[in-house]
């Protein structure tokens, strides 16, 4: 078991945090197909949780199993093993709140006893000696196509933009002259009618 089972379930917690807050949004719009789709997803990913929980903790178990039966062997070698005869129980399948209250518990013990990682330079300083000239000058092509290629997109959105402007501006000089041809400002004034006697 490594820390990147602990990051994997973090991340997929994060995950389904992330697509609950998204349900809800899509609720309040009333949007039936991405609550579906959400629905589906956070289904998904709560059952690989619950699996990579099970993962974890079966790993646990059997990791602190065997210290345990070593710990055991090396104090006590001579003793006659009388339980291992015994047949074992079925093991009965843990439920989804225990395998997280275990894993909590687990999290817990081992974040009190883990040791602070040290950050190493010497690993870093190795990444920049295996670095060569044309590693930078790649990176510098690879950069200078994607700014190309940026500019480019944004030049076609403004020549759009562009465009579009010019059909509205050509809808409003032609609505101005429809206003002017009937005279449209002029339908404003109310004409009062003559009083009958």
């Amino acid at each position: 078991m490594g820390l990147s089972d602990w990051t994997e379930l973090e991340n997929l917690s994060g995950e389904i945090a992330d697509s609950q807050g998204r349900l809800a949004a899509a609720r309040a719009t009333q949007n039936h197909g991405l609550v579906k789709l959400l629905e589906r997803q956070i289904l998904e990913a709560e059952k690989w949780r619950d699996r990579l929980l099970q993962q974890i903790t079966s790993r646990l178990t059997v990791s602190s199993a065997k210290g345990a039966g070593e710990d055991a062997a090396a104090t006590s070698p001579a003793e006659p093993q009388l339980e291992a005869a015994s047949p074992a129980p079925a093991p009965e399948s843990p439920s989804p709140e225990s395998l997280a209250e275990l894993a909590v518990a687990v999290a817990e013990a081992v974040s009190r006893d883990a040791a602070p990682v040290i950050n190493r330079l010497e690993g870093v300083a190795s990444v920049w000696d295996q670095l060569s000239r044309t590693d930078l000058d790649r990176v510098k092509r690879e950069l200078g196509l994607r700014r190309a290629e940026l500019l480019t997109r944004h030049a076609e959105e403004l020549r759009a933009l562009d465009a579009e402007q010019s059909e509205i501006d050509a809808f409003e000089q032609a609505i101005d002259a429809f206003a002017r041809k009937f005279n449209l400002a002029g339908a404003e004034v109310v004409v009062p009618f003559e009083a009958r006697g």
